[in-house]
């Protein structure tokens, strides 16, 4: 009898799984989203410029990372180099997208709101001063 072929035999007899990246997110948005208040569009420009065909492999036995290769501004004053760090296990087949971090974000969302926040405070109190 006669074996038929899969309709993809690469498929079948391919060693590594599929070259896809797993984004699960709760870190992401928990650590980038609400503590430093960038937006989605922020993280998934972060993503887009960590995960570029050009970013670096930075592994070491802690972590593995790809660097985007150019910083670019951020839109807070900043230049920021972003860096995706992955999880990686034998358990785990796919590489997991764990975080991405805005390396140079020394003004965050949340401080340029606080500084919004204060010159708001500081006109309302300077309007409502005596002479």
């Amino acid at each position: 009898m006669a074996r038929s072929m899969p309709s993809e035999p690469h498929r079948r007899y391919r060693r590594w799984p599929t070259p896809e990246i797993v984004v699960i997110g709760k870190h992401i948005h928990d650590s980038r989203i609400v503590r430093d208040d960038y937006t989605v569009e922020d993280v998934l420009t972060q993503i887009a410029s960590a995960l570029a065909a050009d970013s670096v492999v930075v592994a070491s036995r802690r972590m593995t990372a790809l660097d985007a290769p150019k910083r670019r501004a951020d839109g807070y004053g900043n230049w920021v180099r972003d860096r995706a760090i992955l999880e990686l296990t034998q358990r785990k087949p796919r590489a997991e997208l764990f975080s991405v971090i805005p390396k140079g974000d020394a003004n965050k969302p949340s401080d340029c709101e606080k500084e919004k926040g204060r010159s708001k405070a500081a006109l309302n109190t300077s309007e409502h001063s005596p002479g």
